[in-house]
């Protein structure tokens, strides 16, 4: 009896170390969980569970995805079902409203981020049964644990963290069975992990790969009859848990095929500014995003991190090369099956990173030995080889460590106005370059200093480096260019995602300084495009039918009506209220996930009109804190959010809304507002107008 509780506890304080990197990661991730908005959370991830309740099935509607993540989120919603299951009426309604607020979207945020964070329990367990030291396990969970790259994406309602734990649960499966002579049921429990994995992302179903390999590697002295039958088993059980996991596979097989075709076209064609030729050069950009972004915010350390990796993985062929199949298949054909798509997503690589620091650790493993192969007479130089790689660990996570506290408290301020004093700061330091500030950013900048640094400059021709508000820069989101790890020289804002790989992000907006070569290469609208533009007339207003309608009863979509938003309200309009433009109403970037016009006033006042998807209005007039308009025909929503007091406001009517933006310094709150609800009325009466 003492020595199997002496046991226990022994075991317990071999797994102790994970719980600091577990801890941390999930500290710093639930302090950035309300980072603003995400593209697919309501859409696709939410709006499914709404489905369900209403037909009362496991029958989501969208099958682009199967139906695991949807069963994460229910399992969310049990304490809202236990407290509404005992009233007689308006239950489902009730629950439908609970999956729409605010504070469900962060909790089903904290349970993905909680899942997808066990991937780190399960490397740890993985190594330390593998290499039987709690150092290298531990390391290897920590070069997981504080890569950034994985530290945002598992805050996100999305497959993607899911699947990284489910990847890592298998190979965790798959490495005991292939480890213990007696670890057969292991790799029928691998099977199982690997059928959620489809469950949870269709190519998910290549985590099978390395169950069979270890299987085959297990029974291949059995006759070929038998040996085959064992393999159909392992494939029966992953397709048994897959249709479980997605029941409507059986249930509506028409419309999960329909899914499953249409993301399959979607990849296979490209999707916006992450489109990339198929082959060579979407290879290619995984490869720079794996080897210099994944292991830290710094390329340097991400590289190093990543040449571990290489190493831990050439030592595997060498000294195994049975496991190395079976720790390599998976990653190398998934690498594969995703570099002859036409669409790179980063998110997609996720899955790769534990067999990444799982290798890496081995790679640490590798440098270490060859440290003590250093001939005894050079003991002194085999002790400070050693030395100086303890302490390049060392530094490298407490670096990455540092930043991913530092990232989570960007998002806790980002409604503040720390990030233009940055700004500010950054451009008093670097007095040596020239910098233009667009119209925004000037607006910003000028409430916080009054005189702006000598080194600012009116005309973009002149400048070194332009800075300005990402949502400023281009005409549509789909422009920019996705997967740059050099896009831009730095960022002043929240640190929840990383821009220069996802610049089409439609969250929280920031300052973006730039070269005024590469912004001369992406044609970046406060710098590079024509300031005068004409634009024909707008539609008579006086003239304009406007049929009224309660938006709530059409359908909300992701159509855009193909109209120039410049032409919604007209110079003169602008200048009743904003007073003297400077220039003709322009190009202004993006408003959500549609494109606006920009007004620049004489008296630091800056406006834009944006026209917006319903479904976009939808997901942002959800968010708390909006104020509803009640004196207007139109529906409204005021949103103040950052600390220089700018309006934004929401507005809809018919199947056609707007976003307006309105910044100025020196004016009251009650004017800024009068600007936006001018604005918004004037437009909106008039694109209703258009669309009749």
């Amino acid at each position: 009896m003492n020595r199997t509780g002496s046991s226990l506890r022994f075991s317990l304080l071999r797994v102790a170390p994970v719980l600091l990197p577990l801890a941390i990661i999930v500290v710093t991730g639930i302090q950035g969980l309300d980072f603003g908005n995400h593209w697919d959370e309501k859409g696709y991830q939410l709006a499914p569970l709404k489905t369900m309740l209403s037909l009362r099935a496991p029958l989501p509607g969208h099958y682009g995805y199967p139906s695991f993540d949807y069963w994460v989120s229910s399992a969310a919603l049990l304490p809202d079902i236990v407290t509404v299951w005992g009233e007689s009426t308006d239950r489902r309604s009730k629950l439908q409203a609970v999956v729409g607020s605010q504070s469900f979207l962060l909790r089903v945020r904290g349970v993905f981020l909680v899942i997808a964070a066990m991937s780190i329990l399960w490397v740890y367990l993985l190594v330390l049964k593998w290499r039987a030291s709690w150092q290298e396990a531990l390391l290897a969970a920590c070069f997981l644990a504080f890569s950034w790259e994985v530290a945002y994406h598992i805050r996100w309602i999305a497959t993607d963290g899911i699947l990284m734990q489910f990847g890592a649960l298998t190979l965790l499966c798959t490495m005991v069975a292939y480890l213990n002579p007696d670890g057969a049921r292991w790799l029928y429990l691998a099977a199982g992990t690997a059928g959620l994995g489809m469950g949870t992302k269709y190519p998910g179903g290549l985590l099978l790969v390395p169950v069979m390999v270890a299987g085959f590697l297990r029974y291949k002295d059995l006759a070929c009859n038998r040996l085959i039958l064992r393999l159909s088993v392992f494939f029966g059980i992953a397709l048994v848990i897959f249709l479980i996991s997605t029941p409507a596979v059986i249930l509506r097989p028409v419309e999960v095929l329909r899914g499953i075709l249409y993301e399959v076209r979607h990849y296979a064609s490209g999707h916006a500014g992450h489109t990339v030729s198929p082959g060579a050069e979407h290879g290619w950009r995984m490869l720079v995003y794996l080897s210099t972004s994944v292991f830290s915010h710094f390329p340097i350390i991400a590289l190093i991190v990543f040449g571990l990796s290489l190493i831990g993985g050439i030592a595997l062929i060498r000294e195994d090369r049975a496991m190395a199949t079976v720790v390599l298949s998976f990653p190398l054909l998934y690498f594969i099956y995703f570099s002859i798509q036409r669409a790179m997503v980063a998110r997609n690589l996720l899955v790769l990173v534990p067999f990444l620091a799982v290798l890496a650790a081995r790679g640490v493993g590798t440098v270490w030995k060859w440290t003590l192969a250093i001939p005894s007479q050079e003991r002194r130089a085999s002790g400070f080889a050693r030395g100086i790689l303890c302490a390049g660990v060392i530094m490298t996570l407490s670096v990455n460590i540092g930043w991913l506290v530092y990232a989570a408290g960007t998002i806790v301020d980002r409604h503040s106005d720390r990030f233009a004093g940055n700004a500010i700061k950054h451009i008093e330091q670097e007095y040596w370059n020239r910098f233009y500030l667009s119209p925004l950013v000037r607006v910003h900048l000028e409430q916080l200093a009054q005189d702006m640094p000598t080194n600012v400059t009116p005309e973009a021709g002149a400048a070194d480096r332009i800075l300005l508000y990402a949502s400023e820069g281009l005409p549509h989101w789909q422009d920019w260019p996705a997967n740059r790890p050099d896009l831009t020289e730095r960022w002043f804002g929240p640190y929840e995602v990383n821009f220069n790989i996802y610049p089409n992000w439609w969250g929280d907006d920031r300052i973006i300084e730039m070269t005024s070569q590469r912004a001369a290469e992406l044609g970046i609208l406060p710098c590079c495009k024509a300031r005068q533009i004409r634009f024909s007339a707008p539609p008579a207003h006086s003239g304009v039918r406007v049929r009224e309608a309660r938006s709530s009863l059409i359908p909300s979509t992701w159509a855009i009506p193909d109209v120039d938003p410049c032409v919604l309200v007209s110079r003169t309009e602008a200048e009743a209220v904003m007073g003297p433009l400077r220039e003709e109403p322009r190009p202004g970037g993006t408003a959500a996930d549609g494109t606006a016009c920009m007004y620049v006033a004489e008296r630091s006042i800056v406006s834009t009109v944006g026209i917006i998807s319903t479904r976009s209005f939808d997901d942002r007039s959800s968010e708390s804190g909006n104020i509803p308009l009640s004196t207007t025909s139109h529906e409204m929503f005021l949103v103040r959010n950052n600390a220089f007091q700018d309006v934004r406001l929401l507005a809809r009517g018919r199947d056609v809304a707007l976003m307006i933006h309105v910044a100025a310094r020196g004016s009251s709150d009650t004017e800024r507002a009068a600007i936006a609800r001018f604005l918004a009325t004037t437009a909106l009466d008039r694109l209703t107008g258009i669309s009749s």
